[in-house]
């Protein structure tokens, strides 16, 4: 050191990658492709399915892989890919039949597929066609095919009830009297809906397309083992299998979990079976709720929001709370199937102006107050009548008081 020096260190901000990758058909926000981002930025990312498609999961370091809006956090580079897979249609609307109402799931057409070699098997041995229960119905009916006493068949002892009351009418599809009932269990029922499960045997009631001038009742027996792991017990279904639409349709049911049976009520014969809705967590919001909506320098906002799981397995949704487009809060909520949940956050601001806020798909606003300045011309105003007032009272006590002496 023989001079004076200036030495100057120069510092950069950390910069990262995140990644944006995509499977099946949808779109995402940041877009697909690289991003750059400063180190340790949360960065909210948005997966939306196409029509016919659903979001299934993020995959990479997110906050909340099952929830299509979540964050990461850029304290290194990131990889993150949305994935979306087709769902099947969903039709309301009450089953042909003459059933109780329901919901039609229809299966997509499978894509074509090539046709493969055929290999050369051994003849299977002849399996023997299996015999239907029969309860029969002539010996029990008046003139008029009306039942004369209440009637109960039992399959393997108590896997599949049906009971019939007294003065029911049955009859054939073709519209003559129904001279017996008949039920035979069906090991290889038709196909499972995209987003439910056939759990067990089902049973083909019959014959096919018998109807009932009242409902009759039917019982099944379920398997507790065979529950899909997320599906509550109280929530499975009878469902019947509608050969004009190909569709299972579910019907109103009593679930005992004590005894592990349905109860359903019916008016016409066709395949059923105990189903249980295995349809993927998605979750909607209510309004946003902002109280209060103006207030003054740091006062306390509160925002309120129901979360909703429309799915039948439960699932883990993240709310985060946008204020003028940057994260400010963010909470998980999870929800069984169907249940809703009340989300609240707490905010404030230092500054007067307005404030966005947006939440998932809802947004608000609120504002923060100026505050009120002194006005010190008014003051000086009322001081001076203030003090004109006393002079004035003061000088006519005074003149009073001399009429006094005089």
């Amino acid at each position: 050191m023989n001079s004076n020096c200036t030495i100057t260190a120069n510092f950069s901000r950390i910069n990262y990658t995140l990644t944006v990758a995509k499977t099946g058909q949808g779109s995402t926000n940041p877009a697909e492709g690289n991003h750059v981002y400063e180190y340790n930025k949360v960065v909210t990312i948005i997966a939306s399915p196409a029509g016919g498609w659903r979001f299934d999961r993020w995959t990479g370091d997110v906050a909340s892989s099952s929830s299509a809006t979540t964050t990461v956090t850029m304290d290194s580079g990131k990889t993150v890919t949305a994935e979306f897979s087709m769902v099947p249609v969903i039709v309301s609307g009450g089953g042909g039949g003459g059933g109780g109402g329901g919901i039609y799931i229809q299966i997509p057409e499978p894509k074509p597929r090539a046709t493969p070699r055929p290999t050369p098997r051994p003849t299977p041995t002849p399996v023997p066609t299996p015999t239907p229960i029969v309860l029969e119905l002539s010996g029990s009916t008046d003139g008029s095919g009306a039942l004369t006493e209440d009637l109960e068949l039992i399959l393997d002892e108590g896997t599949c009830i049906v009971e019939v009351t007294a003065g029911t009418t049955a009859q054939t599809a073709d519209g003559g009297l129904l001279e017996a009932i008949e039920i035979l269990p069906v090991e290889d029922p038709p196909s499972d809906p995209g987003n439910a499960n056939v759990l067990g045997l089902a049973y083909d009631f019959g014959p096919n397309g018998a109807v009932f001038d009242q409902p009759i009742t039917i019982t099944l027996e379920y398997d507790p083992s065979l529950i899909p792991a997320g599906v509550p017990e109280e929530d499975l279904v009878i469902a019947y299998y509608d050969t004009t639409t190909g569709s299972w349709i579910e019907l109103e049911c009593d679930v005992d979990p004590v005894t592990n049976t349905i109860t359903a009520y019916v008016e016409h014969f066709t395949v059923f079976a105990v189903m249980a809705d295995i349809t993927p967590a998605a979750f909607e919001m209510s309004e946003l709720r902002i109280d209060p909506n103006s207030v003054d320098a740091d006062e306390v906002v509160t925002v309120t929001v129901d979360v909703t799981n429309i799915g039948a397995l439960e699932g883990t949704y993240v709310a985060i709370l946008l204020i003028d487009g940057v994260v400010e809060l963010h909470k998980g909520v999870k929800l069984a199937g169907g249940a809703s949940e009340t989300v609240n956050f707490t905010v404030s601001r230092g500054e007067s102006g307005s404030y966005s806020i947006q939440l998932g798909d809802a947004a608000g606003a609120f504002e923060v107050l100026a505050p009120v300045g002194i006005s010190w011309a008014l003051v000086g105003g009322i001081l001076a009548v203030i003090v004109v007032s006393g002079v004035s009272g003061t000088y006519l006590l005074y003149r009073r008081r001399l009429k006094l002496l005089v």
